[in-house]
């Protein structure tokens, strides 16, 4: 048979809110660590688009960032400039004009 006191109900109580806790602080640290993984992907994906933006000078650099979006790359058709990194990567690249030496 079973002996249940008021004390071993108090105390198998507050084990289990321990333990609850313990698992809130250990989800809290990898939704943080989910996030700056996140963080640092939107970083790349933002330094990789301004890089490309850099040696396409037909793109300025307000307009792609104004599109950026995240998601899938999209096909680039009737000329108008992609959406995303990714996208801008398939494009030929068209070779820039000719800077004359100033020596």
């Amino acid at each position: 048979m079973w002996s249940l006191s008021l004390e071993k109900i108090q105390q198998v109580k507050e084990e289990l809110k321990g333990r609850r806790d313990a698992l809130r602080v250990k989800h809290d640290e990898e939704v943080q660590a989910l996030e700056a993984d996140i963080a640092n992907i939107e970083t790349l994906e933002l330094a990789a688009s301004l890089f490309v933006a850099r040696y396409r000078p037909e793109d300025t650099v307000e307009g792609m960032i104004a599109e950026l979006e995240p998601g899938a790359p999209e096909p680039v058709s009737d000329g108008q400039a992609p959406r995303n990194w990714r996208a801008l990567l398939d494009r030929p690249v068209q070779p820039a004009p000719a800077m004359d030496d100033p020596r």
